[in-house]
């Protein structure tokens, strides 16, 4: 009685508030995973380095439960990932098939027009090290040039959709700034790239580059809710800081500092420093959660006293942050596998 009482409070707060409830339910065929994998919809983020998991039952069912507002993406992370608009009071339906060998397929059983339009989309990892050959980085202004094509033929089906009275326009908004963001990525990436493969080979990189570069930020405000709610925010965050960079100092600075930071030990909090001196203030909770999480989940990092004192100060800056579990039992096990200090006793 008490639990029914508390769920009938919590729905009566939450309306109050104008949230909603949506539910995807995930049936699952082939081998089932004991846990699926979701991106947490915390402040509407849509990020794989914040997760949370379900347990699926002996039939491989799962719900996934979501209190909104607003549409959101959220993205499932088995197998090659899906990604849902998801919006309030609303219900779906996925069923998963894992074949032999791993292969996962997703089948969506009621799609939105919008998300048919979405499903159909090139949506692979900016950052898989197949994206862009070596043929397209060294001719990296006609590789520009074609993903500008890209997201503009994107942007123009979306824009039938949303002249629809019929659709959501907040979800053809979103879905708009996902592409933007995910295009924006794969070009700041391509210009790093380009920029790497330069300074590798002792070159100077044309000013051309930096044109490219700095030109994947200029549809994008980082400072925008809606900015953060996209898949790829913050590697496009951390793009835009390395541009900062090297816009700022030579790469032979740069290349030095690094390495003096890392000899010392503080590679991670130099890098913080940087973003405290580059990123726009109301994005830095978000990045540095996101880095933290990102580099304490390294298997080569599992050593590195630093993240300590820097969890500290993180809840220090932000004591009422949603973003630090995240990375925080992580960091916890890094400090109880510290070697304890000899004091000579």
């Amino acid at each position: 009685m008490r639990q029914l009482y508390t769920l009938i409070l919590f729905l009566i707060i939450v309306s109050a508030n104008g949230q909603g409830r949506s539910t995807v339910n995930l049936t699952i065929k082939g081998e089932i995973p004991e846990k699926v994998y979701y991106t947490s919809p915390v402040n509407g983020l849509c990020n794989s380095l914040f997760t949370e998991y379900g347990l699926t039952d002996t039939n491989g069912s799962l719900d996934i439960e979501v209190v909104t507002s607003k549409p959101i993406i959220i993205r499932i992370l088995l197998g090659e990932h899906y990604f849902l608009i998801l919006e309030p009071n609303k219900d779906y339906k996925l069923e998963v098939i894992i074949e032999n060998g791993g292969i996962v397929k997703y089948h969506n059983n009621q799609p939105t027009e919008l998300q048919k339009l979405y499903d159909a989309m090139p949506n692979r990892n900016p950052f898989s090290c197949q994206y862009f050959t070596e043929y397209e980085v060294k001719n990296y202004v006609n590789t520009f040039n074609q993903l500008r094509a890209m997201l503009s033929s994107e942007i123009q089906n979306l824009e039938k959709y949303s002249s629809n009275i019929h659709y959501n326009s907040e979800s053809c908004s979103l879905l708009r700034m996902e592409r933007t963001v995910y295009y924006s990525t794969l070009i700041s990436h391509l210009a790093s790239a380009s920029n790497l493969q330069f300074i590798r080979t002792n070159q100077t990189t044309p000013s051309d580059v930096f044109t490219i570069w700095n030109s994947a930020f200029s549809e994008v405000d980082f400072t925008a809710p809606i900015t953060l709610q996209t898949s790829q925010i913050y590697y496009l965050i951390d793009l835009y800081l390395w541009f900062r960079i090297y816009d700022r100092y030579s790469a032979q600075e740069i290349r030095e500092s690094r390495a003096h930071h890392r000899e010392q030990r503080q590679i991670f909090t130099h890098t913080i420093s940087l973003a405290n001196e580059f990123l726009p203030k109301e994005i830095l909770e978000f990045y540095i959660a996101s880095f933290l999480s990102l580099q304490t989940m390294q298997t080569r990092n599992q050593k590195e006293e630093e993240f300590v004192s820097l969890l500290t100060n993180y809840e220090q800056r932000f004591p009422a942050s949603q973003y630090t579990s995240f990375f925080q039992e992580n960091i916890k096990l890094i400090e109880s596998n510290m070697e304890p200090i000899n004091n000579g006793w």
